[in-house]
């Protein structure tokens, strides 16, 4: 009968066993030591995350840097990554959305600023 083999988009991968440090995360928020999304990079490197997402590490690190587009069920997968609640997730991206927000209009301010110094000049 020869070998079977199933259809490239038909195979299971076999299933790992995932990072131990998703489980230092549930204890950190827990203890107040993580307040933000971004936080949990510190202790799950960005590389470990995108790779049980199945998504590029880029895209996650854009996610970072302009705080925008990250789908609700990437967000989903990885409060079950860190066992966490949903609710404890999103709280801590609403908590990241809130700082990126404060931060980009900081800098509007201060280049506002010195556009009427410069203004000021001549």
């Amino acid at each position: 009968m020869g070998n079977k083999r199933m259809p490239k988009g038909k195979r299971k991968s076999p299933k790992r066993e995932r990072d131990t440090r998703y489980r230092l995360i549930q204890a950190l928020l827990r203890n107040g030591q993580i307040h933000s999304f971004d936080q949990v990079f510190d202790y799950v490197p960005i590389t470990v995350v995108a790779s049980d997402l199945h998504v590029k590490a880029s895209t996650l690190h854009k996610y970072l840097a302009d705080g925008a587009s990250i789908k609700l069920r990437h967000i989903l997968t990885i409060s079950e990554f860190c066992e966490l609640t949903d609710r404890e997730l999103i709280r801590l991206v609403i908590n990241f959305l809130q700082r990126k927000e404060a931060e980009r209009k900081a800098k509007i301010e201060k280049t506002d600023a010195l556009v009427e110094r410069i203004k000021g000049m001549s």
